[in-house]
């Protein structure tokens, strides 16, 4: 009867044991995607792309190329546009070392007087100017009062700068001005990501137009960013929703003007009809400000205008959906591994990487657990990880940080092999 009555002790004690360890684990399991949700907020805020999401970007791109968010929109914008080329409208001038103060030669800068013209004769009439010309005050021309004054009586116009806060030469010309430039990394030179407001708070040149065209403001706030009130990234691969520029129409005829050839050659009149409430794009179409990217060589005026598209689409802000989704998954992939639903998976894995010789040659130094960790739970999560990838950027435009995830679910893994261990030890 003693014994009877131990035994049942002791089957209690171990029942209340195994409940112990499963609800500790499913409190991980709660946890730690959260934790995970925060470390792809903060990795996906990175403003240079890395070789992961350019070659997703590639490999979709060629992969899928009838999917939605791969086919071209022009036909779907193009009548909210006016496309201006200033390639051929130049005007030579004297530059200077803006150090040194002395003359560094002749330079070819777009003609501002042509400029100054166009925008006269548009007056009001355009909903928003979108001006892509180099504006430095080390590149001073004759005509730039004429310049000002035409500014002054313009609708609204927006200036991109490579220069990463307020500008020293903003107090000259009449217009606001957008951070336009983009990072580019080791791997390559291609326009992939670009950052909606930079380190010192000032914004894109897309971040601007949104705010002038739909009042809205990105803000930077303690641990993440807000459009308005919504939270968003600061930080997206751009969907070029224009690629590449189509340069001629189905009658063969050219889908922009050149500015001193043929826009400012037409009548008032019909300039002011053609402009009425649209978003006029001034820049190169077809000389020195094409930029590469997965879908061909894109006119730097278009990459700024798709850019402001991104954010019109929402393309930055992270949805309910998103996040519950993401959540679970993480979820998920947590309870598989932390409940051991995977063991024959990791039986087989690892019997097939027993034949490997970095195996065999890491075998040698006795660090076997190590050993099938890194071979195992590494890349089976890395696998898992891969589509859940794809899928968030089909999807959301969203890249999934796999190797840094993969590595931080591998250690949780592990960590919670060496938990049970202490805790049965304990237990028993």
């Amino acid at each position: 009867m003693t014994k009877s009555k131990g035994k049942s002790k002791k089957r209690k004690k171990q029942r209340r044991s195994k409940l112990r360890k499963r609800i500790i684990l499913l409190i991980c399991s709660i946890i730690i995607p959260s934790i995970l949700l925060i470390l792809n907020y903060n990795l996906s805020l990175n403003p240079i792309a890395s070789q992961a999401e350019e070659e997703l970007l590639a490999k979709t791109a060629y992969y899928f190329k009838n999917f939605e968010k791969n086919k071209n929109f022009y036909d779907e914008y193009k009548d909210s546009i006016v496309c201006i080329n200033v390639s051929h409208s130049k005007e030579l001038i004297t530059s200077y070392d803006p150090n040194l103060h002395i003359e560094n030669g002749n330079i070819a800068v777009t003609d501002r007087a042509e400029i100054a013209k166009a925008l006269v004769l548009m007056g009001k009439s355009p909903k928003y100017i979108l001006l892509d010309i180099n504006l430095d005050s080390i590149y001073k021309t004759p005509n730039d009062a004429i310049l000002r004054e035409a500014m002054q009586l313009s609708s609204p116009l927006l200036i991109p700068t490579t220069q990463t806060s307020k500008v020293h030469n903003q107090d000259k010309w009449p217009v606001k001005f957008g951070y336009a430039s983009f990072n580019k990394s080791i791997y390559t030179n291609r326009f992939t990501k670009f950052s909606l407001i930079n380190d010192t708070g000032f914004p894109s040149i897309a971040a601007q137009m949104y705010k002038d065209l739909n009042d809205h403001i990105i803000r930077k706030r303690i641990l993440y960013f807000t459009d308005n009130n919504a939270i968003s990234w600061n930080s997206i691969i751009l969907n070029q929703r224009i690629k590449p520029f189509p340069k001629y129409n189905a009658q063969l005829d050219f889908n922009y003007f050149d500015l001193k050839e043929n826009f400012n050659k037409l009548a008032q009149k019909d300039i002011v009809e053609l402009t009425k409430n649209k978003i006029v794009l001034i820049g190169d179409f077809n000389d020195q400000d094409l930029h590469p990217t997965e879908f061909g060589k894109i006119p730097g005026i278009i990459i700024i205008f798709n850019s402001y598209l991104a954010l019109l689409n929402a393309d930055h802000k992270i949805t309910l959906t998103f996040l519950i989704s993401l959540y679970l998954i993480f979820f998920f992939i947590v309870s598989y591994f932390f409940f051991d639903f995977d063991k024959k998976m990791s039986e087989k894995i690892y019997k097939l990487v027993k034949t490997t010789k970095v195996f065999k040659i890491l075998s040698k130094y006795s660090i076997n657990p190590l050993i099938s960790f890194i071979f195992a739970d590494f890349f089976k999560i890395g696998f898992l990880l891969y589509f859940v990838s794809l899928f968030y950027y089909l999807v959301y435009d969203i890249h999934i940080e796999i190797l840094s995830t993969t590595i931080v679910f591998s250690i949780l893994i592990y960590l919670k092999t060496i938990f049970i261990k202490v805790y049965e030890e304990h237990a028993t």
